[in-house]
């Protein structure tokens, strides 16, 4: 059925063809090769015969279905055109959008309308169910391996395009939009939370558009990791930035440092997005345990760190910070530590090392300021411990 164009037996294009057209076409050739008008003329007795089969099946509407998404010339019409549309979105992954999706989703089922419909068997009134992936090797078989093997490509370019666009979308959520280009262009500055919401929709797709249309599991993943790395590197950026002093240059004008728990929470809201992403699609967090890893590291220091700067027996009173710093600290390591379900002993190893410090200094008359602000500290990491539910001992 395939091989003939039925349409242009009878003289019609596939897209404007209609019932009445159809009706007439048929009529006119009937007339032109009757039998009774050919006597004796085979080859009008082949065209009658070809004119009424056509007829046959472009007057039902089922069969003409049928007919038109098995023809391979119309299914290959139908491949080229999402092709391009994909590999469009591919090299200019700033066009994804949700519209474009639907588009192109749109032109796919339109290649691949068979899947999980009841479709008829030979035997009268009885259905069978057929997946996706049946449907579409019955639609491309043996002639077909070349537009089959052109599919799967093409699925795999439209999931990849889509990657493409989240990679985008993580590299922004930490950048402000430009104002006046989006002004011009009639948009509205995205916020942090907007962009996430974004972030989120375009990941659902991506899994609906895999699964839609049985994209191979390998390149599912394969993207979805990728998804995961980009947003630890993103937390691993920022963790590096944990307590450090703003670059400074001649050239540039720097800005005002962003406070520490302003620093935490960007941190905290990457490895929130990256933990979502690993536990609702099942992704390898390996990578994700290594970014909280650091972070505890980057905290773990940190709090060290302005411990020691706060006891008076290395640092004058210029650099001292303040023993509300130091609780602070304290408090976020270990809520933290909580958020991510880590185990450490960081608390009793911090606590017995100030005892060991301290101890020596305790005999001594000229040190009791010093072994007053050891207390203090101690009493914080003490509150803290007993806060969380922590042993020191």
């Amino acid at each position: 059925m395939g091989e003939k164009d039925y349409y242009n037996i009878l003289g019609l294009t596939r897209e404007t063809a209609t019932s009445k057209d159809i009706k007439a076409a048929r009529k006119d050739f009937v007339f032109r090769f009757h039998p009774d008008r050919n006597p004796d003329d085979d080859v009008a007795a082949a065209k009658y015969k070809l004119v009424n089969e056509a007829y046959g099946v472009l007057s039902d509407p089922v069969k003409r279905h049928r007919y038109d998404q098995n023809d391979p010339r119309n299914l290959q019409t139908k491949i080229n055109k999402a092709y391009k549309e994909i590999t469009d979105l591919f090299d200019k992954c700033d066009n994804v959008s949700p519209e474009k999706i639907a588009t192109i989703e749109g032109i796919l089922d339109e290649i691949t309308l068979l899947p999980a419909e009841e479709i008829k068997s030979p035997q009268p009134d009885t259905y069978v169910m057929v997946t996706r992936e049946d449907a579409l090797r019955m639609q491309l078989s043996d002639k077909r391996s070349e537009q089959a093997e052109t599919y799967k490509t093409m699925l795999e370019t439209f999931v990849r395009a889509i990657y493409k666009k989240i990679g985008q979308e993580i590299i922004g959520l930490d950048e402000k939009d430009n104002v006046a280009v989006l002004t011009m262009l009639g948009l509205s500055a995205r916020t942090f939370e907007e962009k996430v919401r974004d972030f989120q929709y375009f990941l659902n797709a991506v899994k609906r558009v895999a699964e839609k249309y049985g994209v191979h599991e390998d390149v599912k993943q394969k993207g979805l990791e990728g998804i995961l790395d980009k947003i630890c590197a993103k937390a691993d950026t920022e963790i590096r930035n944990i307590g450090q002093p703003p670059w400074r240059s001649a050239l540039f004008i720097t800005k005002k440092p962003k406070p520490l728990s302003e620093q935490v929470d960007e941190v905290l809201g990457y490895l929130d997005l990256a933990d979502k992403v690993a536990k609702e699609y099942h992704v390898d967090n390996d990578r994700l345990n290594n970014s909280i890893k650091q972070l505890m590291d980057a905290l773990y220091g940190k709090t060290r760190e302005t411990i020691t700067a706060y006891l008076p027996q290395q640092y004058g009173p210029d650099t001292k910070p303040e023993i509300r710093q130091i609780k602070y600290l304290l408090d976020l390591t270990i809520k933290t530590e909580d958020r991510y379900g880590v185990k450490s002993d960081f608390l009793r190893d911090l606590y017995g090392d100030l005892n060991r410090r301290v101890e020596p200094l305790i005999s001594n008359p000229f040190c009791n300021d010093v072994v007053r602000e050891y207390k203090k500290v101690q009493a914080e990491v003490k509150y803290v411990a007993d806060k969380h539910m922590r042993s020191l001992t």
